[in-house]
């Protein structure tokens, strides 16, 4: 039981690659706050961590709204005694073909929750982290894209998972001599819900392109954020993991 006796705060946690990290955490003794920002997604993934025999409670919030996210950490340390693992997973995209299909909007929107919504979930955990250090950990999940450009997605998702592994690589360095780590993992084109509801002759295309000749899994994905979140990784800090089946090699 690699995180017996941590508490992990994962947002997104309600479906998907979330419900992967989080029932990975709980199986390896983690007690988890699932955050979600619909409420009984989150509540079903709650459920089933406590079907594990860990203590869990299901937060809802806005990870892109600095109140949300302050009563949230409140909640999930009230909960459950602190926060030793943070798990920024939350996300939002909108499959664009072009930069002129993109509107203003939606490019606030994209930036708000997955580049402003892990900045505001670092500032809100930190405090409680530092009580429980050494041994805090941030993981926060971007993309291929991030690392390359999106394959599905528009210029507002490529640059806000890009935007994430600048501020992993700044909080890293600033962390570091507190003994608390920050990391990211990139995944590729994976099995959620939005891969598996893309018409089948894009999916059959785009696995073409992937050397394994397979799309992740959730479980692929969480395994790596585990280790992440682990002991193993103690002197791992600023570092990027790709985790696409060998469709980025740099």
């Amino acid at each position: 039981m690699e995180l017996s006796g941590k508490v992990a705060l994962v947002t997104g946690g309600g479906a998907g690659i979330g419900r992967g990290i989080v029932l990975a955490f709980a199986e390896a003794g983690a007690d988890v706050a699932v955050l979600d920002l619909v409420s009984h997604f989150a509540a079903a993934v709650a459920d089933e961590v406590r079907g594990l025999g860990r203590r869990a409670v299901a937060v809802t919030a806005s990870v892109s709204d600095a109140a949300q996210v302050a009563e949230a950490v409140a909640a999930t340390v009230e909960a459950l005694g602190g926060i030793d693992i943070l798990v920024n997973n939350a996300g939002f995209a909108r499959a664009s073909a072009s930069v002129l299909d993109v509107p203003e909007s939606q490019w606030d929107t994209v930036l708000d929750v997955n580049l402003k919504g892990p900045f505001l979930l670092a500032k809100a955990v930190l405090p409680h982290m530092r009580k429980r250090r050494p041994g805090g950990r941030i993981i926060n999940i971007s993309s291929l894209a991030g690392r390359s450009t999106s394959v599905f997605m528009g210029p507002d998702y490529t640059a806000s998972k890009a935007g994430l592994l600048g501020l992993t690589r700044h909080l890293a360095r600033e962390l570091a001599s507190e003994g608390i780590t920050v990391n990211v993992v990139c995944p590729g084109s994976t099995e959620t819900e939005f891969m598996l509801n893309l018409p089948a002759n894009i999916r059959e295309e785009a696995v073409k392109a992937i050397p394994m000749g397979r799309y992740g899994t959730p479980k692929d994905i969480a395994d790596v954020v585990l280790f992440v979140a682990s002991e193993r990784s103690r002197y791992m800090t600023g570092a990027t993991l790709d985790v696409n089946g060998g469709r980025l090699m740099i």
